[in-house]
Protein backbone atom coordinates (compact mmCIF):
# COMPACT_ATOMS: atom_id res chain seq x y z
CA UNK A 1 0.00 0.00 0.00
CA UNK A 2 2.83 2.41 0.83
CA UNK A 3 4.43 1.69 -2.55
CA UNK A 4 1.16 2.42 -4.38
CA UNK A 5 0.89 5.71 -2.54
CA UNK A 6 4.42 7.12 -2.56
CA UNK A 7 6.89 4.57 -3.90
CA UNK A 8 8.76 4.40 -7.19
CA UNK A 9 10.76 1.66 -8.89
CA UNK A 10 13.44 1.99 -11.57
CA UNK A 11 14.61 -0.59 -14.10
CA UNK A 12 17.89 -0.80 -12.15
CA UNK A 13 16.01 -2.05 -9.04
CA UNK A 14 16.24 1.29 -7.27
CA UNK A 15 13.30 1.74 -4.91
CA UNK A 16 12.49 5.16 -3.51
CA UNK A 17 9.97 6.63 -1.08
CA UNK A 18 9.64 10.36 -0.46
CA UNK A 19 7.36 11.52 2.31
CA UNK A 20 6.41 14.67 4.20
CA UNK A 21 6.43 13.00 7.64
CA UNK A 22 9.54 11.23 8.89
CA UNK A 23 7.46 9.01 11.20
CA UNK A 24 5.98 7.32 8.11
CA UNK A 25 9.40 6.40 6.78
CA UNK A 26 10.44 5.05 10.17
CA UNK A 27 7.37 2.80 10.04
CA UNK A 28 8.22 1.77 6.46
CA UNK A 29 11.76 0.75 7.42
CA UNK A 30 10.36 -1.38 10.26
CA UNK A 31 7.93 -3.09 7.84
CA UNK A 32 10.72 -3.84 5.36
CA UNK A 33 13.04 -5.20 8.05
CA UNK A 34 10.33 -7.56 9.30
CA UNK A 35 9.58 -8.90 5.80
CA UNK A 36 13.12 -8.80 4.34
CA UNK A 37 15.57 -9.25 7.18
CA UNK A 38 18.63 -9.51 4.93
CA UNK A 39 17.90 -6.29 3.08
CA UNK A 40 19.69 -3.20 4.36
CA UNK A 41 17.40 -0.17 4.34
CA UNK A 42 18.45 3.20 5.72
CA UNK A 43 17.09 6.75 5.44
CA UNK A 44 18.61 8.62 2.51
CA UNK A 45 18.29 12.04 4.11
CA UNK A 46 16.04 15.06 4.17
CA UNK A 47 15.10 17.47 1.42
CA UNK A 48 13.63 20.90 2.07
CA UNK A 49 10.03 19.78 2.67
CA UNK A 50 10.29 16.00 2.77
CA UNK A 51 12.20 12.94 3.90
CA UNK A 52 13.44 10.12 1.71
CA UNK A 53 14.29 6.43 1.80
CA UNK A 54 16.18 5.13 -1.22
CA UNK A 55 17.79 1.71 -1.74
CA UNK A 56 18.57 -0.85 -4.44
CA UNK A 57 17.24 -4.39 -3.95
CA UNK A 58 16.70 -7.08 -6.57
CA UNK A 59 14.76 -9.12 -4.00
CA UNK A 60 12.15 -6.46 -3.21
CA UNK A 61 12.08 -5.35 -6.85
CA UNK A 62 11.14 -8.88 -7.90
CA UNK A 63 8.42 -9.06 -5.25
CA UNK A 64 6.96 -5.82 -6.60
CA UNK A 65 7.10 -6.91 -10.26
CA UNK A 66 6.52 -10.68 -10.13
CA UNK A 67 4.01 -10.99 -7.27
CA UNK A 68 2.27 -7.60 -7.22
CA UNK A 69 2.61 -6.91 -10.98
CA UNK A 70 4.01 -3.40 -10.63
CA UNK A 71 6.23 -2.12 -13.40
CA UNK A 72 9.17 0.31 -13.28
CA UNK A 73 8.44 3.89 -14.16
CA UNK A 74 5.29 6.03 -14.09
CA UNK A 75 2.33 4.49 -12.26
CA UNK A 76 0.20 7.37 -10.93
CA UNK A 77 -2.77 7.10 -13.31
CA UNK A 78 -2.94 3.31 -13.67
CA UNK A 79 -1.99 2.05 -10.21
CA UNK A 80 -4.48 -0.03 -8.24
CA UNK A 81 -4.59 -2.58 -5.44
CA UNK A 82 -2.78 -5.70 -6.73
CA UNK A 83 -5.02 -8.59 -7.74
CA UNK A 84 -3.39 -10.93 -5.22
CA UNK A 85 -4.45 -8.51 -2.45
CA UNK A 86 -7.95 -7.99 -3.85
CA UNK A 87 -8.46 -11.76 -3.80
CA UNK A 88 -6.94 -12.30 -0.33
CA UNK A 89 -8.59 -12.27 3.08
CA UNK A 90 -9.58 -9.05 4.81
CA UNK A 91 -6.52 -8.86 7.08
CA UNK A 92 -4.25 -8.55 4.03
CA UNK A 93 -6.58 -6.02 2.42
CA UNK A 94 -6.59 -3.95 5.62
CA UNK A 95 -2.79 -4.09 5.73
CA UNK A 96 -2.69 -2.73 2.19
CA UNK A 97 -5.01 0.16 3.06
CA UNK A 98 -2.97 0.98 6.18
CA UNK A 99 0.02 1.53 3.90
CA UNK A 100 -2.04 3.68 1.53
CA UNK A 101 -3.66 5.81 4.21
CA UNK A 102 -0.48 6.29 6.24
CA UNK A 103 1.38 7.63 3.22
CA UNK A 104 -1.35 9.27 1.12
CA UNK A 105 -4.49 10.18 3.08
CA UNK A 106 -5.11 13.40 4.94
CA UNK A 107 -6.25 13.57 8.58
CA UNK A 108 -7.93 16.95 8.90
CA UNK A 109 -8.84 19.08 11.88
CA UNK A 110 -11.95 17.60 13.46
CA UNK A 111 -11.00 14.04 12.56
CA UNK A 112 -12.19 13.88 8.96
CA UNK A 113 -10.24 11.73 6.51
CA UNK A 114 -9.73 12.25 2.79
CA UNK A 115 -7.78 10.55 0.03
CA UNK A 116 -7.25 12.00 -3.45
CA UNK A 117 -5.59 10.09 -6.32
CA UNK A 118 -5.46 10.20 -10.13
CA UNK A 119 -6.38 6.52 -10.55
CA UNK A 120 -10.11 5.82 -10.23
CA UNK A 121 -9.46 2.08 -9.81
CA UNK A 122 -7.08 2.78 -6.94
CA UNK A 123 -9.64 5.00 -5.16
CA UNK A 124 -12.40 2.44 -5.73
CA UNK A 125 -10.27 -0.45 -4.43
CA UNK A 126 -9.55 1.43 -1.20
CA UNK A 127 -13.21 2.44 -0.84
CA UNK A 128 -14.35 -1.16 -1.27
CA UNK A 129 -12.06 -2.36 1.52
CA UNK A 130 -13.08 0.45 3.89
CA UNK A 131 -16.77 -0.30 3.29
CA UNK A 132 -16.17 -3.94 4.23
CA UNK A 133 -15.22 -2.60 7.67
CA UNK A 134 -18.49 -0.60 7.81
CA UNK A 135 -16.73 2.74 7.52
CA UNK A 136 -18.93 5.56 6.23
CA UNK A 137 -17.35 7.31 3.24
CA UNK A 138 -18.28 9.52 0.33
CA UNK A 139 -16.67 9.26 -3.11
CA UNK A 140 -16.49 12.04 -5.69
CA UNK A 141 -14.23 13.48 -8.39
CA UNK A 142 -13.06 16.89 -9.59
CA UNK A 143 -11.12 18.09 -12.63
CA UNK A 144 -7.89 20.03 -12.14
CA UNK A 145 -8.14 23.20 -14.22
CA UNK A 146 -4.37 23.47 -14.70
CA UNK A 147 -3.48 19.89 -15.68
CA UNK A 148 -6.96 18.82 -16.85
CA UNK A 149 -6.51 15.61 -14.83
CA UNK A 150 -9.47 14.18 -12.96
CA UNK A 151 -8.80 13.61 -9.27
CA UNK A 152 -10.74 10.84 -7.54
CA UNK A 153 -11.51 11.27 -3.85
CA UNK A 154 -12.92 9.44 -0.89
CA UNK A 155 -13.72 11.12 2.41
CA UNK A 156 -15.18 10.17 5.77
CA UNK A 157 -18.67 11.58 6.24
CA UNK A 158 -19.26 11.52 9.98
CA UNK A 159 -16.60 13.44 11.89
CA UNK A 160 -18.70 13.55 15.11
CA UNK A 161 -18.98 9.77 15.48
CA UNK A 162 -16.19 8.65 17.83
CA UNK A 163 -16.63 5.01 16.87
CA UNK A 164 -16.00 5.90 13.24
CA UNK A 165 -12.95 7.98 14.20
CA UNK A 166 -11.59 5.08 16.22
CA UNK A 167 -11.97 2.71 13.28
CA UNK A 168 -10.37 5.18 10.87
CA UNK A 169 -7.46 5.62 13.28
CA UNK A 170 -6.73 1.90 12.87
CA UNK A 171 -6.00 2.55 9.18
CA UNK A 172 -2.93 4.62 10.06
CA UNK A 173 0.23 2.95 11.33
CA UNK A 174 0.56 3.33 15.10
CA UNK A 175 2.66 6.25 16.38
CA UNK A 176 2.89 7.94 12.99
CA UNK A 177 1.96 11.61 12.60
CA UNK A 178 -1.62 11.02 11.38
CA UNK A 179 -2.26 8.20 13.88
CA UNK A 180 -1.37 10.57 16.74
CA UNK A 181 -3.61 13.23 15.26
CA UNK A 182 -6.54 10.81 14.98
CA UNK A 183 -5.92 9.57 18.53
CA UNK A 184 -6.55 13.03 19.92
CA UNK A 185 -9.60 13.62 17.72
CA UNK A 186 -11.00 10.22 18.71
CA UNK A 187 -10.89 10.82 22.46
CA UNK A 188 -10.87 14.58 22.63
CA UNK A 189 -7.80 16.46 23.80
CA UNK A 190 -7.35 15.66 27.50
CA UNK A 191 -5.37 18.89 28.16
CA UNK A 192 -3.04 16.80 30.33
CA UNK A 193 0.35 15.43 29.41
CA UNK A 194 2.83 13.27 31.28
CA UNK A 195 6.04 14.93 30.09
CA UNK A 196 7.56 17.77 28.08
CA UNK A 197 8.27 15.31 25.26
CA UNK A 198 4.59 14.36 25.07
CA UNK A 199 3.62 18.04 25.04
CA UNK A 200 6.06 18.75 22.21
CA UNK A 201 4.76 15.73 20.26
CA UNK A 202 1.15 16.92 20.49
CA UNK A 203 2.03 20.52 19.65
CA UNK A 204 4.01 19.34 16.62
CA UNK A 205 0.93 17.42 15.44
CA UNK A 206 -1.63 20.19 15.86
CA UNK A 207 0.51 23.14 14.81
CA UNK A 208 2.48 21.37 12.10
CA UNK A 209 1.50 23.70 9.25
CA UNK A 210 2.31 26.94 11.03
CA UNK A 211 5.86 27.79 9.99
CA UNK A 212 6.01 30.66 12.48
CA UNK A 213 5.77 28.34 15.49
CA UNK A 214 8.97 26.87 16.89
CA UNK A 215 8.98 24.26 19.64
CA UNK A 216 12.32 23.57 21.36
Amino acid sequence: GAFCADGSLSSSHMIRFEEEHNSNLIALIKWLRVCFRKVEVHPAGRKRNSYMVKFRSKIISRYLTEIFNFRPGYKTSNVRCPKIIRNSDFSHQMGFVIGVMTFEAGANNGGTINLGVISKSFRDDVATILKKDELEINIYSTRNKDSNNIMYYLASNNSKDRKQKSKFKNYFEKDTFKWLKMKEFEKGFSQKVESMNEAKELLDVFFYKNNNISIR
